[in-house]
């Protein structure tokens, strides 16, 4: 009798715990419907069975809570969006700047670097915001064209125009736009376009500033508000300037001419937006810093131009100007004064017919990571009629250098001022 009871309670005990599991798998089944094989939902990958719904699933232990949404039916092919209780969403940690491998120090006798104080020809200033990842940028022969860095998919964006820069986000492009010869004297405006060469517009400008004005090498600055460029005019002083992308809040930052017919030269931002390196023909090219208060100017380099800052704010990327005044090479200047030449560019060789040319490196830009560097050069056309300028890519410490571009031996259509 003891043994039957014993069994009886048992049989209770075996249907009881059967019963709570069916009802636990009822309850999730009703919440999380269907169970997915774990290869086909994987952690934080969406699944959207029909229409416009998604749904996220958590790995086990996870404390994202499972979010469903659905797009708004009157917004077909919206794509599904799946989203977080704030909790689960991770800290992103400050961004920090990234050593760019340089080569090895050396010396350019016509750089006269000044001696650095102990902190460093510029301040620190850190990386500048986010770049978006973006084609290249470059003039040819009057017209604007873009190209990818690995050289496929060139095309013209623009008909006319020089001097290309890009927004930091990628969506917009300011330009020097064509001659025009409705005023008294020449004149050049700015341009801004769409990043695909859509919706063409002078830059709107102050009463007078497009009269007798040649307005060129602009460059967008890091936070996108604000657009530097070079003014060689008969009303304002030539110089440097700084203008709001609506058109407004023009203003001169530095008359830095030493003679009449000589202008300032290739405006480029600091990472964090306060000061502009630019080139001044003091009776040969010098390259200059100066705060965006127009305070501070500090010369950098003798027989340098076309300066361009690293994202990471550590680094200057220039021409330098070679044996003599035909040639020209690419180095960079970190902030301790420290050279390092990136190319040696062949000086020009006495001929009775026009080539061979001197090679010329210049028109220096950084990609928007610092991990290359995009310049213009003649030297795959040292020995033909044209002595034309292709694009070229190197990397930061002197190594894989590329052309991406490839124009026939006698063509005239230069390829050269490359925006990154």
């Amino acid at each position: 009798m003891s043994r039957h009871r014993s069994l009886a309670r048992l049989r209770v005990v075996l249907a009881f715990a059967i019963g709570a599991v069916l009802v636990a798998d009822g309850a999730a089944l009703a919440i999380h419907g269907p169970a997915t094989p774990a290869s086909v939902l994987t952690r934080g990958e969406a699944s959207a069975p029909s229409g416009n719904t998604s749904t996220t699933t958590a790995a086990p232990g996870d404390p994202a809570a499972v979010v469903t949404t659905t797009a708004p039916a009157s917004l077909p092919g919206v794509p599904p969006t799946t989203r977080h209780p704030t909790s689960s969403i991770p800290t992103v940690p400050p961004v920090s700047p990234i050593p760019i491998p340089l080569p090895p120090k050396t010396t350019i006798p016509s750089l006269n670097i000044p001696v650095p104080p102990p902190t460093g020809l510029w301040p620190a200033w850190g990386p500048a915001p986010h770049q978006a990842s973006r084609p290249i940028l470059f003039t040819r022969d009057g017209s604007i064209d873009v190209i990818n860095p690995d050289g496929m998919a060139m095309h013209q964006l623009a008909s006319y125009g020089s001097h290309p820069s890009w927004s930091a986000n990628g969506t917009q492009i300011v330009f020097r736009g064509p001659e025009s010869t409705s005023s008294p004297c020449p004149t050049t405006d700015l341009y801004v376009m769409n990043a695909d060469g859509t919706g063409q517009h002078r830059l709107p400008a102050t009463p007078g500033t497009n009269l007798c004005a040649d307005e060129r090498e602009p460059s967008w600055s890091p936070d996108g508000a604000r657009i530097a460029y070079i003014e060689n005019g008969t009303n304002y002083p030539p110089g440097l300037y700084v203008v709001n992308t609506d058109g407004t809040g023009r203003r001169l930052v530095c008359a830095c001419v030493s003679y009449p017919g000589q202008w300032d030269d290739g405006p480029s931002w600091s990472p964090d937006g306060t000061h502009l390196l630019f080139t001044a023909y003091e009776y040969g090219a010098v390259l200059y810093m100066i705060g965006v208060d127009g305070s501070g100017k500090t010369r950098l380099a003798s027989h340098a131009r076309s300066g361009h800052w690293s994202r990471n704010g550590d680094v200057i990327v220039f021409t330098y100007d070679g044996d003599n005044s035909d040639s020209a090479g690419i180095a960079l200047l970190d902030r301790n004064g420290g050279v390092h030449r990136l190319t040696t560019p062949r000086p020009y060789v006495v001929s009775n017919s026009t080539p061979p040319w001197a090679q010329m490196d210049a028109f220096p830009q950084w990609a928007p990571d610092d991990s290359a560097i995009v310049f213009s050069s003649n030297r795959d056309h040292l020995d033909d009629a044209s002595g034309h300028l292709e694009l070229f890519v190197i990397k930061p410490d002197g190594t894989n250098v590329r052309k991406i571009t490839s124009r026939p031996c006698c063509s005239t259509r230069s390829i050269d001022w490359p925006a990154w």
